[in-house]
């Protein structure tokens, strides 16, 4: 019985410490995400590339209602955040969680530069 609660705090503060660096790998990546999306918006913000965008879409140059810059924003934060959450599971050795993550992951990272390079095309 002593042997078993000597060895309690061993094996709690091993898992208490994993936990630990998942929190501070998701709260990191919260921040990071913020931060980007942020950017991603202000830059939107400051080109006329959305209203083009929207105006191409709609067919109505006076388009002011679509929110393109939140958007984007989104997209970026949900994506980071995808990120940060698979190294969190990672991190507390949660593999029947993150197998599917990474696998979202790798098709969403194959399907990037496709995006890319159609909006550069859409851009020229």
């Amino acid at each position: 019985m002593e042997n078993f609660l000597n060895q309690i705090p061993t094996v709690a503060g091993a898992d208490i410490w994993s936990v630990v660096k998942a929190l501070g790998i998701l709260i990191v990546g919260w921040i990071v995400a913020q931060i980007i999306a942020a950017m991603v918006r202000g830059a939107l913000r400051r080109t006329s590339i959305d209203d083009r965008i929207a105006a191409w879409f709609v067919g109505d140059e006076r388009v002011k209602n679509i929110d393109l810059e939140g958007g984007t924003g989104r997209v970026f934060y949900y994506l980071i955040m995808l990120f940060a959450v698979v190294a969190a599971f990672e991190t507390l050795q949660l593999t029947a969680v993150t197998e599917p993550l990474r696998g979202l992951l790798q098709q969403v990272m194959e399907y990037v530069p496709r995006l890319f390079s159609a909006g550069v095309l859409l851009v020229l």
